[in-house]
């Protein structure tokens, strides 16, 4: 785990979460401003100033107990025994890596693409895409944090006048979802959704560099325009479908396999409280898992705070199974990772934590934890993908300004 310690003059002030247009102002960047850039969470490093209150000594010296009393002697080692004991059956620590982000000095590359970064996605061969929120763009990067050449350019809708919004990422394996341009058609490998209200999608025979619009729902449709937040495919009844989160309308939405919007969606808790929308979504084993944040007065942005936040599981054609988790350690959840088949990571949006339940019951296990007892906690965090050996995150840190992407690995 590498401390770092980020300076220099750096453009980018804080921007506000609905307009995501970046609005760049001159200013110091340093550790300590990094620590206080958010005001719920903090940055996924340390300042060098901290590093010996935050990591423990590597060794604990204990001075040895002189006595001359037998049962002390016979009770010491078994002391020693149970706190082994105690010690062997203690959760997993975590630590990470910092591979990519658009700030100088904070991981091992620096890709001034990465605002942002959201959803991600692998492509057969192991490739991971990312949706950067903050610049309009999909990078993409290798398995151990290295960038790939392409960037892939995501358009926008026909009302939004800034660039690209991606938020959500699905690879696609199947024939369909097909895009066209200058009456070239094929399937899109990648499918892209979109705050603006856009989904689009990308063939490199159809476009080698840029996403084809495929749906606008922007606000050119008024009032009930979209705001995705979130995609997953599944197959119901022998067909294709793919499943978009609309933070804005409150409702899950259901395309068929030629992007015309299934009525109705289904995809319906009835005991969801009022001010909740689905915000996070994953295809686990053929069931939908669907995480729900609270609504800003906009119903653009969610707002954080402890127990915001629920998750339910539906079934690929939209019915309703069981309320997996409800409010507790969730804060703003986006985040879903299902992790050596048996633990659901939960990530956190609102706070950084990353909690893990049983995908069946809900019952909580654990919060990640770090080797020094604290918890494992990224600024902004998004998105969760188990692949190789271990499982890699995106975040939006210094309230979504900036991005980091790196991977966490079990000690």
């Amino acid at each position: 785990m590498s401390l770092i310690q980020p300076a220099g003059t750096l453009p980018g002030d804080i921007r506000g979460r609905f307009n995501r247009n970046p609005r760049y102002n001159s200013r110091r960047f340093s550790c300590e401003n990094a620590l206080k850039s958010n005001n719920r969470v903090t940055f996924s490093m340390r300042c060098p100033a901290s590093i010996a209150a935050i990591v423990p000594a590597e060794k604990t010296i204990i001075n040895p107990m002189k006595t001359t009393y037998a049962y002390i002697k016979i009770a010491l080692p078994l002391l020693a025994a149970a706190i082994l004991t105690a010690a062997s059956a203690r959760a997993d620590t975590y630590s990470w890596t910092n591979f990519q982000s658009d700030i100088a000095g904070v991981a091992q590359h620096t890709d001034p693409n990465l605002v942002n970064p959201w959803g991600m996605a692998a492509s057969p061969t192991g490739i991971i895409w990312v949706s950067d929120n903050g610049t309009g763009v999909s990078t993409l990067y290798n398995q151990d944090g290295t960038a790939r050449s392409l960037v892939v350019t995501i358009p926008t809708s026909k009302q939004n006048r800034g660039t690209g919004n991606p938020t959500g990422v699905v690879f696609n394996g199947t024939q369909f979802f097909q895009v066209t341009k200058n009456g070239t058609s094929a399937p899109a490998f990648f499918i892209f959704v979109s705050e603006d209200g856009s989904i689009s999608g990308w063939n490199p025979t159809v476009d080698p560099t840029n996403a084809i619009i495929a749906v606008d729902n922007g606000t050119n449709h008024g009032v009930n325009h979209a705001v995705y937040k979130s995609a997953t495919l599944g197959v119901a009844n022998g067909h294709n479908f793919m499943f978009v989160s609309n933070f804005h309308t409150g409702q899950v939405e259901t395309y068929d396999e030629s992007f015309h919007q299934v009525s109705p969606n289904g995809f319906v808790d009835p005991n969801l409280p009022a001010g909740y929308a689905p915000f996070g979504i994953r295809n686990f084993n053929d069931e939908i898992f669907v995480t729900y944040a609270k609504q800003d007065h906009a119903k653009h942005d969610d707002v954080p705070g402890p127990g915001f936040g629920f998750v339910n599981v539906f079934d690929t054609s939209g019915n309703f199974l069981r309320r997996l988790v409800s409010q507790g350690n969730l804060n703003a959840p986006w985040g879903l990772a299902l992790v050596e088949g048996s633990n659901l990571w939960v990530g956190n949006f609102g706070d950084g934590l990353i909690n893990v339940y049983d995908p069946m019951t809900g019952a909580f296990i654990e919060t990640l934890m770090r080797a020094d007892g604290t918890p494992l906690q990224f600024d902004g965090l998004w998105d969760l993908l188990p692949l190789g050996s271990g499982v890699y995150f995106t975040a939006g840190i210094a309230d979504e300004a900036h991005g980091l992407f790196g991977i966490i690995t079990e000690d």
